[in-house]
């Protein structure tokens, strides 16, 4: 099995146990950028890998942006919590999840928006990132541990510095 081909699986096993029985969308892996989608069955309790997408290779002079969010109907109060890490390493602002905490009966989201500069990460962490394949991973879930489904979105992409 070529390299290309292997990723693709792994990618789309990972995305599978992430989205329980419900469904999910993708374009992962992908050459400058990755859009992953699914509906999980319910929420896990956090810290919970979500979803997970891959960008084939990371590139000199850019950045790697992340934009995801987690949402769910009206239900109990609930408290979610997401932040991406790439390659087991967390993106800007440094460790920072986004939180968000709601009452009972009214839809709730977390959104947030990473980034990270993929030079100064390859400084820190050498043979990591510049060239190799970028998997991001999005972690998270509801603290409460409501029994409650969810929709969770994430796109990466790398842009020039």
């Amino acid at each position: 099995m070529n390299r290309r081909a292997m990723i693709l699986s792994i990618t789309l096993l990972m995305v599978s146990a992430a989205s329980g029985a419900g469904r999910a969308a993708s374009t992962s892996p992908g050459k400058n950028a990755a859009f992953e989608s699914a509906t999980i069955n319910p929420i896990p309790v956090p810290p919970a890998t979500l979803l997970t997408a891959t960008i084939l290779k990371g590139k000199k002079r850019t950045v790697l942006a992340v934009e995801a969010m987690l949402t769910a109907s009206a239900g109990p109060a609930l408290k979610f919590t997401i932040r991406p890490t790439v390659n087991g390493v967390d993106m800007e602002p440094q460790g920072a999840a986004s939180q968000e905490g709601c009452s009972a009966s009214i839809p709730c989201s977390a959104t947030g928006t990473w980034w990270l500069d993929l030079d100064a990460a390859e400084t820190a962490n050498p043979g990591t990132f510049i060239s190799q394949p970028l998997t991001i991973t999005l972690i998270g879930g509801e603290q409460s541990g409501a029994a409650i489904d969810g929709h969770v979105t994430m796109t990466a992409r790398l842009q020039k510095k």
